[in-house]
């Protein structure tokens, strides 16, 4: 028995093979592209991340500047657990009475349906739908003549906060208080220093899968920053 043979001379058994050849190329070319593509995914992911966690470092650091006050602790408000890093800023009207001008609070909340970062997760256990990590948040006020509010009484939930960062799985801080700076006989004209050390750890979705495939590996990235603050002293 003689194999067909079509006009540009191949017999019937060499297109099979030849088509076979090309499948097992093309095949071997999409998964080597999937994996590029997860990879390049991951890597992007992480570098928008690393860009984020630089720009809040640069925020901390220009916000606290010239605080006159800055504290960091963990409170309880309304049942739920906050760790904050918060600073005030005084300054002196036209008449030369200090005033509470500006306040501001960096914080770890679970994000509400509506915000950034929220995503809901299926837990294996227990069949039940989680809410992932915490995000870092800033509210800030300012005003002329503003009434210090402390941490626990300040308004987690307010419209006005943002994310400044996802997936915030610790915020810690340390605030040093150093020195006060002599030289003027009045109090509100000496200056008192403060440095900050602070981490955040950040935990994003890298889009790889895991090897069981049970969910997608997550990454972390921890942010440490130092920012220093000379502001004068007050009575408040």
């Amino acid at each position: 028995m003689s194999w067909f043979r079509n006009k540009k001379g191949f017999t019937l058994l060499e297109l099979i093979v030849s088509i076979t050849a090309s499948s097992v190329i093309i095949g071997g070319f999409l998964i080597a592209f999937s994996s590029v593509e997860k990879s390049a995914r991951a890597i992007d992911m992480e570098s928008r991340n690393i860009a984020r966690g630089n720009n809040v470092r640069m925020m901390i650091h220009k916000l606290l500047a010239g605080a006159s006050s800055v504290r960091f602790e963990t409170v309880t408000s309304g049942g739920e657990n906050y760790n904050v890093l918060y600073y005030y800023r005084w300054e002196k009207d036209t008449t030369g009475v200090e005033k509470l001008v500006e306040y501001g609070y960096f914080f770890t909340d679970q994000p509400l349906s509506g915000e950034a970062g929220y995503e809901m997760a299926l837990n294996a256990a227990t069949g039940v739908y989680d809410r992932l990590p915490t995000n870092l948040y800033f509210n800030r006020v300012t005003g002329d003549n503003l009434t210090p509010v402390a941490a626990p009484d300040f308004n987690y939930l307010d419209a006005n906060r943002f994310a400044v960062m996802e997936g915030v799985t610790n915020f810690y801080a340390k605030v040093q208080f150093h020195d006060t700076i002599e030289g003027a006989s009045d109090l509100s004209e000496r200056f008192q220093n403060f440095t900050i050390d602070y981490q955040i750890t950040s935990e994003t979705d890298s889009g790889v899968t895991l090897s069981d495939g049970s969910d997608t590996e997550r990454r972390q990235t921890i942010f440490k920053g130092n920012s220093f603050a000379m502001g004068r002293v007050t009575e408040g």
